[in-house]
């Protein structure tokens, strides 16, 4: 569709000075488009309808416009528009694309092979690369090569806050705030709410979805062997001390909370999930533990068998007594019963 002055305007000025009005051409070629307006005057030039109006509603498709501009599309038509060029060809309306849904409205392109632009529902629910979306917001997409989505605020300040959610309940567990499914979707972690004031911030670790289950052999020596820094960052104009870790330093010795980065420190840094050292500190407190238990047993034998050579000296003793006691009744001169 296009919009412009009459091509035969010296032809027609009488009309246009008349009604004092911007005339509509609606496709110099091609199917004719019905148009109605309260009051008008329309000229014919070959296959073409051109409309001035004069009252203020202008319709589409229907003869009874009840808004400045009214478009009718009879139910399981094609959509409104169809905007065609040599880059490819945009759909406007009900129906858009492969949909057959009249409760749908969107714009979609031909030009990526089929694309879902944006569509919008009467339910209330707005899509962004789709055709029917089942919530309130759907966003799709296919992107091999960055992120899909990105939320920025460059305002730099304090209060230049990013991603506000709200949901889940005043008072008790259970919603899921955030989760995190793979392509083929299955579930691979989620921020869930665990109180009506905490949430939990989980990593699936379901038995059922693991196999060559065993103890881990890996504990406190290794966990002695991870060297613990104080720094500051670069960028900190405060220059205040951390405690941590060194990336590369950690990734040679439990490269598993490690992820590798790139050449640009500053858009792909090498970086530390500080949470999967737990397992590995668990374990060193088990080993500590189990060693603890090994020093008491060792410490409760040697006091059970120091106490036991006590008990027989304290016999002894008390056998010596009545044999001296004894002898002495046999022989009271003797040295041993003497005072």
């Amino acid at each position: 569709m296009s919009l412009g002055l009459h091509d035969e305007s010296k032809k027609l000025g009488s009309a246009l000075n008349a009604h004092s009005v911007v005339p509509i051409q609606l496709g110099p070629t091609g199917p004719q488009v019905p148009l109605a307006n309260a009051g008008h005057n329309q000229h014919r030039s070959r296959n073409v309808r051109r409309v001035w109006p004069v009252a203020p509603n202008l319709g589409i498709g229907t003869t009874a416009p009840t808004t400045a501009l009214t478009i009718a599309v009879p139910t399981g038509k094609t959509p409104i528009s169809t905007f065609a060029g040599a880059g490819g060809q945009w759909q406007l309306g009900q129906n858009v694309g492969p949909s057959s849904n009249d409760d749908t409205f969107g714009l979609y392109s031909y030009t990526k092979g089929g694309t879902a632009i944006w569509t919008a529902t009467t339910a209330g629910n707005v899509g962004i690369g789709i055709i029917n979306p089942g919530q309130t917001l759907s966003v799709y997409g296919s992107n091999t090569n960055g992120f899909m989505e990105g939320i920025y605020n460059t305002g730099g300040g304090t209060t230049s806050d990013g991603l506000a959610i709200s949901a889940g309940s005043n008072s008790t567990a259970g919603a899921v705030m955030v989760y995190l499914i793979r392509p083929d979707g299955t579930a691979i972690g989620s921020i869930t709410q665990n109180s009506a004031t905490t949430v939990a911030y989980n990593t699936t670790s379901d038995r059922r979805i693991k196999e060559n289950i065993a103890d881990s052999a890996s504990g406190l020596d290794l966990l002695a062997k991870i060297k613990v820094r104080d720094y500051n960052y670069i960028a900190d104009p405060d220059k205040q001390t951390q405690q941590g870790f060194i990336a590369q330093e950690l990734y040679d010795i439990y490269p598993q909370a490690v992820t590798v980065g790139g050449e640009d420190p500053k858009t792909r840094p090498w970086q530390v999930d500080y949470g999967k050292l737990t397992p590995l500190l668990v374990k060193s407190v088990q080993d500590l533990q189990s060693e603890n238990d090994q020093l008491k047993a060792r410490a409760d034998k040697a006091e059970a068998d120091s106490k036991a050579k006590d008990d027989a000296i304290t016999q002894l003793k008390a056998e010596s007594a009545q044999l001296k006691g004894f002898l002495c009744g046999q022989f009271p001169n003797a040295p041993m019963c003497q005072p």
